[in-house]
């Protein structure tokens, strides 16, 4: 059998998704699976809320990036891979020149690539900012 598209893959996954009724589906990438979530938010058709990037060792950010309009966390590792320092700060300055207000960046001090030990802050971090995105507060 031939291999089968990312993008089916994450469609059929959306797909399910909806089908069970949930309502709020979020991608998260991780490493270079940061570049995957990216490139399927340009090209899916299901509706995705939000864009959690963790470690992402990029440089160029695309205009169809900058132009998303859902909200988009990066998360990166003090002591994480080669070059994610200078991707993270070309990436605030492109979200800056871009006037992407829904763009926070978390830098998780001690960290290696793979939070190895610092696990419990990613989840953290990540269930932080879902609850200040996403969950209205209480009256």
């Amino acid at each position: 059998m031939p291999p089968v598209p990312n993008l089916e893959r994450v469609e059929a996954a959306l797909a399910m998704l909806q089908a069970e009724g949930f309502e709020r589906v979020i991608f998260l990438g991780y490493g270079k699976g940061d570049e995957m979530a990216i490139n399927m938010m340009k090209s899916q058709t299901l509706p995705v809320e939000g864009l959690i990037l963790i470690d992402m060792p990029r440089i160029n950010i695309s205009d169809d990036f900058k132009a998303l309009e859902i909200p988009v966390l990066e998360i990166f590792a003090s002591q994480g891979l080669l070059g994610v320092d200078k991707a993270v700060k070309q990436g605030k300055a492109a979200m800056k020149r871009g006037a992407k207000t829904n763009y926070p960046v978390r830098r998780t001090l001690g960290a290696n690539h793979v939070f190895y030990g610092l696990e419990p802050m990613l989840l953290m971090t990540v269930k932080s900012w879902l609850n200040a995105s996403f969950v209205k507060p209480r009256l």
